[in-house]
C-alpha cells in the first residue's frame, strides 16, 4: 500500500497568489503538491472548521465536500497541476480583526563587506585575494562634525586587530575603504572592526558580521532522472524531461543556485533537448517539450551547482533515461526437441538396478554406488529402479530419491529462456496413505518448490508433471532436484531441459500455454508465456485465472516477478468446466500488455482406449513378417487426445523390445525388427495415450506370434472311421455307406498352437474341401453327411494351420465305397493244408472241400 504524498502540500509558506480567498458563504481553496506516483489521485475531501481539524463550518456539518482531481489545471513549476475548489460553507461573519501592523521603511545600518559591482549589500564570502570594500555608512549616529577620524582593523574576532590594520587614519568624511591582496586563510571568519574617534577622545567600535574566504568549488552530487525518490531508467512520456538531484554541497559559501539542461550525449555540455536553465535552489525540475523524443532515445539530465562566490561544479550528468512509449509484446514460442540433460531417464547406471518388485522388500537406501545413474551426482539416498512392464514414464527405469540429485548442464546460452520439466510419483506402497511431499528444483540462481499430491490406498505409480522456466546467467549451470521431506522418498523420471524458440505470431494461436494436472482428489494448473520489449526490460508479470477471458474470479491477479511461468497447486478445477488464464506484463517504463490463453477444458478423466489390435486391421494372433503393427481406438470427449505412445514386450504391458515411444499417428503404429529378435516369439503391444489435460490411460494387446515354421505332421495320423450297416464289420479302407464319411485325425503339433485344419476329400467326380477350427488339439473329428458317393476309391487329406496361417504338409488316407452284393461263382471252396504230427504243417498239404 502507498499513501498519498503530502510533503509538498504541507509547505504552507508558498501559495499561489489570489487563489486563497473567502466570502460570507464560501471559501476559495487552492491545493498544490499532492502526489501519488503509483495509482494517481482520484478525489479530494475538504472540510472547513473554526479550529484545527474541525469541520463545524461545513455546509452540511460533519460531511466534507468531495472534489475530483483535475489533471488539466495550471501547472505550477514542477509540482503538478493546481487544484482550485469553491467550498460552500456556513455563514463566516464571526471573526476578529488582527492588531495593527506598523510599517518601518527606514533601512538599518551596519558595518558590511561589499564586493564592487555585486548586487548584495553585504557579502559573507569572497574569493582568495579578491578586492572587497568595507562600508559603514550611517553606522555611527553622531552630530555632524563631531567625529574626528576612523580606523579600520581586520581581525579573527570582533573588536580585534590581529590580521590587518589600515595604517592611515581615515577621514571622518569617508565611510568606505577598499581592501585587496590581503592574505586570508580559507574557513576562517574575518571581522571588519571600524573605530570612530571624536575630538574629545571618545571612541566607538562597530564590527561587521564577518567575511570568509571560499577557495574550493562545490562538491558534485547525484542526478536522478525523473521526479521520484529513485532514479528511473525508463519513462513512457516522450514530451517531458524531468530530473531531481541531491548531494551537492559547499561547506564554505554554500550552493546558491543550480543550472540544468538535457541532451542526448552524456559526456559533454551539449544540451540539444533543453538548453541550460537557471533553476534557483530547486532540487527538481520538469518541463514539457515542444518536440517528441524518438522511442528508444536516451535523455541525459545535466546539473551544475554554483556557490556563493561563483565557484561551480563540473557538469554532473545522470545515467540517462530511455524513452519507451510501447508496451511489451506477447510472442508465440515452442520448445526445441533437443534435451540438454544427459541420461534423462536414468537408463544407464554403474551396473546395477533395483527391480520394481523389490521396492517393498529391500531398503532402497542400503545400497552402494552401483545403483547410481551415470552423469548424475547424489547427496543422500538414491537408487535406480528398473521395470519391464508399463511403469516408467519414459524408458524402462527411474530413480527413488530421498536426498538430492545433481547434474552440470553444459552448452547452454546465458540469457536464453529454457524449460525444465520432469515427473514425480509416490513409491508404489500398497494399502498406505502418503501425505503431500515437497521437493525443490534449482537451476542456476533460481530455485522453486513443487508438490506431490496425497496418495490414498493406491499401489500403482501415478506420475505428476512439473514444468518450470529458467533464464541462466552463465553458459553452464547445475540442475538440482531435492526431496524436502525427511521421512519418505519419491520417484523421479524423464528430466528435460529444452530451449525456448520464438515463433512468428499468429492470429489463430495464443501466446499463453496452459496445462492442468488432476490426480487423486487434487488438481493444479500451470501456465507459461513469453513477452519481449526492445526498449525497456520487463519488470513484473501478474497472472489470473477466470471462467472467461480476462476474468479473475478463480485466482486474483498475483505477481510472479519476472518468471515466465506461474502455477497454482491450491486450486479446485471442476470437471467439464473451462478456464482462461490472463497474463499482464509490465515493463520498466510502467507500460502494460495483456495476453490470454485459449479456453482450457478441465478434464479429470483419462482417455478411453478400446481394444488394442495386433496388425493393421482386425486383431491377428500370428504372422510371419518381422514388421510389428498395431491399431487401436481411443477417445476423449472432454479434452481430446494430445498424443499416444507405444511399447513392445514379451509379456502383457511389457517393454523388453521397445520402451514407450511417441507415435506419429494417435491410432496406429508400425515398426520393423530384425528377424532374430522376434522370430518364434509372442510379442505384446502396450499403448499409452495422453489427453490435453495431462492424464493418460494404458492398454495392451492379447499378443501376436511371429513364426514362419509350419505345424509338424511327423506324427500325424488320419483314419476313416468304419461304419457298418450289418452285423459284419467292413474291411479297412472300405465302406458301403455312400451318404456319409467319418474322418478322425491326431498328432499334428505346433509350438504356438493349431488354429485350424484343412480337410480335403477327392474322388473321380467329388471334390470337397473345408476348414475346421482346432478346438480339440489332440484328436479331431469330421463327419460329412448328405453325400451321394458313387462306388469308387476316394482320397482324404488333412493339413494343420497355425496362427501364422502356415499349413503343414498333408497327411493322406484312402477309402473305397462299394455297395455291390458279392456274387457266388463256385459252390465249393477248396483249401489245402499241410499237417505235421497232428498240427497244421506247412510242409504237408491237406485237401479239404467245403460245400456251399
Amino acid at each position: 500500500m502507498f499513501a498519498v504524498s503530502t510533503y509538498h502540500a504541507a509547505n504552507l509558506q508558498r501559495h499561489t497568489l489570489g487563489s486563497m480567498s473567502w466570502s460570507e458563504y464560501r471559501i476559495n481553496v487552492a491545493l498544490l503538491g499532492f502526489n501519488d506516483l503509483h495509482s494517481g489521485i482520484d478525489k479530494y475531501y475538504v472540510s472547513v472548521g473554526s479550529e484545527y481539524m474541525a469541520f463545524d463550518l461545513n455546509k452540511v456539518p460533519g460531511s466534507p465536500m468531495e472534489f475530483h482531481h483535475n489533471d488539466s489545471g495550471i501547472q505550477y513549476l514542477d509540482e503538478g497541476p493546481l487544484q482550485y475548489f469553491v467550498v460552500s460553507t456556513q455563514l463566516l461573519k464571526n471573526y476578529d480583526h488582527a492588531e495593527e501592523v506598523h510599517v518601518n521603511t527606514q533601512r538599518g545600518a551596519a558595518v558590511a563587506e561589499k564586493v564592487p559591482s555585486f548586487w548584495k549589500n553585504d557579502v559573507d564570502f569572497i574569493l582568495p585575494g579578491h578586492l572587497y570594500t568595507v562600508v559603514w555608512k550611517n553606522v555611527f549616529m553622531a552630530k555632524v562634525g563631531s567625529v574626528q577620524k576612523f580606523n579600520l582593523y581586520i581581525s579573527t574576532f570582533k573588536g580585534g586587530a590581529d590580521l590587518h590594520r589600515v595604517n592611515i587614519d581615515i577621514d571622518s568624511s569617508l565611510d568606505a575603504v577598499n581592501i585587496s591582496r590581503l592574505t586570508m586563510s580559507p574557513g576562517i571568519v574575518y571581522y571588519s572592526n571600524v573605530v570612530a574617534y571624536t575630538f574629545s577622545g571618545l571612541q566607538t567600535v562597530v564590527s561587521s558580521d564577518g567575511i570568509m574566504v571560499d577557495s574550493s568549488s562545490p562538491i558534485s552530487g547525484i542526478v536522478y532522472d525523473g521526479l521520484g525518490l529513485h532514479d528511473i531508467k525508463y519513462q513512457n512520456k516522450s514530451d517531458i524531461a524531468s530530473a531531481s538531484w541531491h548531494g551537492f554541497t559547499d561547506t564554505e559559501s554554500g550552493v546558491i543556485k543550480y543550472t540544468w539542461c538535457a541532451g542526448t550525449n552524456r559526456n559533454d555540455g551539449n544540451c540539444d533537448i533543453v538548453p541550460w536553465k537557471n533553476i534557483g535552489m530547486h532540487t527538481s525540475v520538469s518541463t514539457s517539450l515542444q518536440n517528441h523524443i524518438n522511442n528508444g532515445q536516451i535523455i541525459y539530465n545535466k546539473v551544475i551547482a554554483t556557490d556563493g562566490v561563483g565557484h561551480t561544479t563540473d557538469i554532473t550528468p545522470s545515467y540517462g533515461v530511455t524513452i519507451d512509449t510501447t508496451p511489451p509484446v506477447p510472442i508465440l514460442f515452442s520448445h526445441v526437441a533437443d534435451n540438454f540433460i544427459a541420461n534423462p531417464s536414468f537408463e544407464e547406471t554403474n551396473g546395477c538396478f533395483k527391480d520394481i518388485n523389490d521396492i517393498s522388500v529391500y531398503n532402497l537406501c542400503d545400497n552402494d554406488n552401483c545403483y547410481q545413474p551415470l552423469s548424475w551426482s547424489k547427496v543422500g539416498c538414491l537408487a535406480a529402479i528398473k521395470s519391464d512392464v508399463d511403469t516408467a514414464f519414459d524408458g524402462r527405469s527411474f530413480i527413488y530419491l530421498k536426498g538430492s540429485i545433481q547434474q552440470n548442464v553444459q552448452q547452454i546460452s546465458s540469457g536464453i529462456l529454457y524449460k525444465l520439466s520432469f515427473v514425480t510419483s509416490h513409491p508404489p506402497i500398497t494399502t498406505a496413505v502418503i501425505s503431500n511431499i515437497e521437493g525443490s528444483v534449482k537451476f542456476g540462481h533460481k530455485e522453486y518448490v513443487f508438490h506431490i499430491f496425497t496418495k490414498e490406498n493406491q499401489s500403482d505409480i501415478v506420475w505428476h508433471l512439473h514444468t518450470f522456466y529458467f533464464r541462466p546467467n552463465t553458459n553452464s549451470s547445475d540442475v538440482i532436484i531435492s526431496n524436502l521431506d525427511r521421512n519418505i522418498g519419491f520417484l523421479v523420471d524423464n528430466v528435460k531441459i529444452q530451449a525456448v524458440e520464438v515463433q512468428s505470431n499468429s492470429a489463430s494461436e495464443t501466446p499463453v500455454q496452459v496445462h492442468t494436472v488432476g490426480l487423486h482428489r487434487w488438481s493444479s494448473i500451470h501456465a507459461s508465456w513469453n513477452f519481449v520489449d526492445f526498449e525497456s526490460p520487463i519488470t513484473e508479470y501478474i497472472w489470473a485465472i477466470g471462467n472467461a477471458r480476462g476474468n479473475a474470479e478463480i485466482q486474483h491477479f498475483q505477481s510472479v516477478g519476472v518468471n515466465n511461468f506461474g502455477y497454482n497447486y491450491n486450486i479446485t478445477l471442476i470437471h467439464s468446466s473451462q478456464v482462461h488464464v490472463t497474463v499482464v506484463a509490465i515493463n520498466a517504463a510502467g507500460l502494460q500488455a495483456k495476453a490470454y490463453s485459449a479456453g482450457v477444458d478441465i478434464d479429470n478423466t483419462p482417455p478411453v482406449i478400446n481394444q488394442v489390435h495386433d496388425g493393421v486391421g482386425v486383431d491377428i494372433d500370428g504372422q510371419t513378417s518381422n514388421i510389428i503393427s498395431a491399431n487401436w481406438d481411443v477417445i476423449d470427449p472432454e479434452s481430446d487426445i494430445d498424443y499416444c505412445e507405444w511399447s513392445i514386450g514379451l509379456q502383457p504391458y511389457g517393454n523388453e523390445l521397445q520402451p514407450f515411444t511417441k507415435t506419429p499417428d494417435v491410432k496406429s503404429a508400425s515398426i520393423s525388427f530384425d528377424e532374430y529378435i522376434i522370430s518364434q516369439k509372442t510379442v505384446y503391444i502396450t499403448v499409452r495415450c495422453h489427453n490435453n489435460a495431462g492424464l493418460f490411460s494404458t492398454a495392451t494387446s492379447d499378443g501376436v506370434t511371429i513364426s514362419d515354421i509350419p505345424p509338424s505332421s511327423d506324427h500325424a495320423v488320419v483314419t476313416i472311421i468304419p461304419q457298418s450297416l450289418t452285423e459284419y464289420s467292413p474291411g479297412d479302407y472300405y465302406q458301403q455307406d455312400k451318404t456319409s464319411v467319418r474322418i478322425k485325425w491326431s498328432g499334428f503339433t505346433d509350438q504356438f498352437g493349431i488354429m485350424s485344419f484343412v480337410v480335403q476329400f477327392d474322388g473321380e467326380s467329388i471334390h470337397l474341401k473345408n476348414s475346421i477350427l482346432g478346438i480339440n488339439k489332440q484328436v479331431s473329428y469330421m463327419v460329412m453327411t448328405g453325400l451321394d458317393l458313387p462306388d469308387t476309391s476316394y482320397t482324404a487329406s488333412i493339413a494343420a494351420m497355425n496362427s501364422m496361417y502356415i499349413r503343414s504338409s498333408k497327411i493322406y488316407t484312402n477309402i473305397t465305397v462299394n455297395t455291390t452284393t458279392p456274387t457266388v461263382v463256385c459252390k465249393y471252396i477248396y483249401y489245402q493244408f499241410r499237417t505235421y504230427s497232428g498240427f497244421v504243417d506247412p510242409l504237408k498239404a491237406v485237401n479239404l472241400s467245403i460245400y456251399i
